[in-house]
């Protein structure tokens, strides 16, 4: 580590001229992908210029009737005329939804606690059940009602119809069957750790059997058992690694979905014994030929099954780590007729690749775009990035279900090669993953840590509980070595992490120090090389005592920076922006403009609760800074002088913004297409979707 002397500090790093993109070959944009619902274009407020409010990661969004397929997937039923019902979480208005022929139907709001979660689902020619750890609610079709009453109580985690009777999964260990023209309980039965129930024509009543503790059904049950209709314990299959989904298909047979590198459905003949008689979806899923290339019958982790009274197969999918919903029909003959899906992730937002403007990431997935579409059509899902099973360790998927709490921080090409990086809610760390030659799995090659939380044992901070290092895969495992750590420390450098696009990292402070750690290229293996040693550090702007410097902003082909914070006060905001010349050269070093923003005003940002009225992150893009509200907004003000331009306010098909849809310090992303349109990516944890904004400033020509 040194400190800035009176000398101009170059990178030693050294990038290559780009000559390739991401794909080994040109991707075509992927067909019968779903309908994605169509924007509006309009003006943005008072920002000069066109601007079209578009969204991406999700098939549909509309605020009226709260249009978006949610975050998680954790059950499915299908109607004989092919309406698809899936329970789940959405951090708004209810987890449980309903598509038909790939257009959305309806959302069922219900109250469950945060997220509205359910674990099943089941309709009949009248009602929708839903189960929830608190109990079982129900609805008639089409209403969207808020439900704030179950029915009857219990922690649920599966549901069937057959008869006029249901039967409800209870965590306590039983089966428990009420008449569903009166909703009594008329018998039960034992059964250890129940979770997703089908039950066939003959009556047999078939159980995902979870495992102990309180999340039994996190990656799947331990087999699935039988019982007749009484409860008196029949066969079992256990043969299939970590089912999640059970149903009957027409023929009376049991299929079985999960979580395993198969990624198949499997059909079973369970007229007497159990027994394999079939699959359906490529063997190796998502992860066969081009590993992460999307494409019909290339499954991952099934979370549900069902058939409509034609035959035709639905199954839904967790397209991610732990989230992201994707819903698939296919016909008898095993033709894809359409999909949806929900790939918002809690909270991210998205990046477009610097060599490919075509091509854009979130932290697990990837995008072809078509910007002659209209919005909202503009994105084909096109791919995946994490391999649970080839890098279990991959803190995408240990981290404590780390994808709800960390977002897309830059996709970034070093010596051509491309790069994802991610960081967590409030960015005190950032995870590096490189992309292969061929597909779209990006492995976990580094970790530079300032206030680490990793816990891959989910025991202590690894390593030797510390939180100040920096993890370098040496062995291409994509798995974390005692050797290949580097500058251990258990002290903690608590601040705002900012990748800039050099690959720089850049952090604040509570000791009002700055610290830069260029990238100085790649090793041997195709890793990133960051070094303590060649770790260069800086005092705060003096306007920015304490700990109240909260962002960074440095663009590396113009040794500019702008520094942000809260000065006076205790909001972790960016209401103060001074932008800084020559900021390498303390001899040169110039301030060239500074701008007092909005904070907490209602004449400005409508609701200001949860970071609503604060300006949380921003992004610097050709001409132009921009700085994104929690309510949603996007402030735009010129880079020569900081003069004010104008604010882009959301209104995609109807939602206009709320408190808390922005919540990250790295919540906004910017890109310069070729053109001149500047494209805004936005995360908005919500509606579980990425606010996607194209603005053609007047002088997009000049």
């Amino acid at each position: 580590m040194r400190y800035a002397s009176h000398f101009v500090l170059l990178l030693a790093t050294s990038f290559a001229p780009v000559i390739s993109t991401f794909f080994a070959e040109p991707l075509t944009r992927p067909i019968h992908l779903g309908c994605v619902d169509p924007g509006e274009s309009s003006v943005g407020t008072d920002l000069p210029g066109r601007v079209v409010h578009s969204w991406l990661a999700n098939s549909f969004s509309r605020d009226k009737g709260h249009h978006s397929v949610p975050v998680n997937i954790s059950g499915m039923a299908v109607t004989a005329d092919g309406t698809v019902f899936t329970s789940g979480v959405a951090e708004g208005y209810g987890g449980v939804a309903s598509y038909k022929d790939g257009q959305f139907v309806t959302k069922y709001d219900y109250e469950s606690g945060f997220g509205s979660s359910s674990s099943a689902v089941a309709v009949d020619d009248r009602y929708v059940y839903i189960a929830t750890e608190v109990g079982l609610f129900r609805t008639r079709q089409g209403d969207e009602a808020y439900n704030r009453t179950p029915i009857t109580g219990g922690n649920l985690h599966g549901l069937a119809l057959r008869d006029g009777e249901l039967y409800l999964s209870d965590h306590i260990g039983k089966i428990r069957v009420l008449a569903t023209a009166t909703m009594k309980e008329v018998r039960s039965f034992t059964a250890p750790n129940p979770g997703p129930v089908a039950v066939g024509p003959d009556g047999r009543v078939w159980v995902i059997q979870g495992r102990r503790g309180e999340e039994a059904f996190d990656s799947g049950g331990l087999k699935v058992i039988s019982f007749t209709k009484d409860g008196k314990p029949g066969p079992e299959i256990v043969d299939f690694e970590n089912p999640c989904a059970i149903a009957v298909d027409p023929k009376g047979r049991l299929v079985v979905g999960g979580l395993n590198p198969h990624c198949q459905v499997w059909t079973y003949d369970v007229s007497e014994t159990p027994k394999k008689v079939g699959t359906f979806g490529t063997d190796g899923g998502i992860f066969s030929g081009e590993p992460g290339k999307y494409q019909p019958q290339k499954f991952h982790w099934i979370r549900g099954l069902g058939f409509d009274g034609a035959g035709n197969i639905y199954v839904a999918s967790v397209f991610g780590s732990w989230y992201n919903s994707l819903i698939e029909a296919y016909s008898p003959s095993a033709q894809r007729l359409w999909s949806v899906y929900g790939l918002g992730n809690w909270l991210d937002t998205a990046c477009m690749d610097p060599a490919d403007e075509n091509i854009v990431y979130t932290k697990e997935n990837v995008y072809a775009m078509d910007w002659s579409q209209p919005p909202g059509r503009e994105q084909a899902l096109a791919g995946l990035t994490v391999d649970r099973f080839k890098y279990p360790r991959d803190n995408r998927v240990v981290d404590g279900h780390g994808p709800s709490h960390r977002l897309i921080n830059g996709v970034r090409r070093i010596s051509g090669k491309l790069f994802l990086y991610c960081g967590f809610q409030g960015t005190g760390n950032l995870e590096i993953y490189k992309f292969g030659a061929k597909g779209c799995v990006a492995a976990p090659c580094g970790y530079v840590a300032g206030a680490s939380p990793w816990r891959p044992g989910n025991g202590k901070r690894w390593p030797e509980d510390a939180e100040t290092f920096i993890w370098t895969d040496g062995n291409g495992d994509g798995a974390p070595d005692p050797a290949e750590f580097a500058s251990v420390e258990r002290k903690p450098r608590w601040g705002f992490m900012h990748l800039d696009a050099a690959a720089g990292i850049w952090q604040c402070s509570g000791d009002e120090t700055i610290f830069h750690l260029p990238c100085e290229g790649l090793d041997p293996r195709g890793n990133p090389v960051y070094r303590h040693a060649s770790e260069v550090c800086y005092k705060n702007p003096p306007e920015f005592t304490g700990d109240r410097l909260r962002r960074l902003f440095y663009v590396p082909s113009d040794d500019v920076m702008i520094a942000g914070g809260s000065p006076g006060t205790d909001e972790n905001a960016c209401n103060l922006l001074i932008c800084f010349d020559h900021w390498s050269d303390l001899e040169l070093r110039t301030k060239r403009w500074s701008i007092n923003l909005p904070l907490n005003d209602k004449s400005y940002t409508p609701d200001t609760g949860y970071g609503g009225g604060a300006p949380l992150a921003m992004q610097a893009c050709g001409k132009y800074l921009f700085v994104a509200y929690g309510y949603g907004l996007i402030r735009v003000h010129r880079m020569n002088n900081g003069g004010y331009v104008g604010t882009l306010r959301p209104d995609i098909n109807g939602f206009k913004g709320s408190g808390g849809c922005v919540d990250s310090d790295n919540a906004l992303n910017v890109a310069l297409r070729k053109g001149g349109e500047y494209v805004l990516f936005l995360e908005n944890a919500g509606l579980n979707h990425v606010m996607m904004f194209r603005w053609t400033p007047p002088d997009a020509s000049d």
